[in-house]
């Protein structure tokens, strides 16, 4: 039987974007001006769909001040990995699916499972370049109520 968890809401207790951007201004203080960027295009959002999907793109810009991203997401994870939750640690099966609206670089440093469906992060341009995309494998799970056919 597969199972399918949405990470944010039953596997991570908190928002990732949110806790990942509070840690990377833990250790940059300069980083704490893009509060007011995330509040305009928040702000924008509230009127136009189009301003929410500019804003879940360009949430990760402020890496572009970070030296050694690939180092950050490994500290977070580490620190972090204490934010999953007990139920899924003591369900935990290597054939689980889990989908995420924080990036799959994230997640994956804070759970090991290959079957993450999470938007696609640029580290060049600190930009989430394209949203998951839904397979056939993971419509056949949620058609057949998440049972598995062997």
């Amino acid at each position: 039987m597969k199972n399918l968890y949405d990470f944010e809401k039953i596997i991570y207790c908190g928002n990732v974007n949110r806790d990942f951007y509070l840690f990377c201004c833990k250790k940059n203080k300069k980083l704490l001006i893009y509060v007011f960027i995330h509040l305009f295009y928040s702000f924008l959002g509230l009127f136009s769909l189009k301003c929410y999907y500019l804003k879940r793109k360009k949430y990760f810009v402020f890496l572009k001040k970070c030296n050694n991203v690939e180092t950050l997401f490994k500290e977070f994870g580490k620190l972090n990995k204490k934010k999953i939750s007990q139920f899924y640690i003591n369900k935990n099966k290597k054939n689980d699916v889990i989908i995420s609206y924080s990036p799959k670089k994230i997640v994956n440093y804070l759970i090991d499972n290959q079957n993450v469906y999470a938007p696609q992060f640029d580290e060049k341009y600190n930009l989430i370049i394209k949203d998951f995309e839904i397979n056939d494998d993971f419509n056949e799970i949620y058609i057949n109520r998440f049972s598995d056919k062997s």
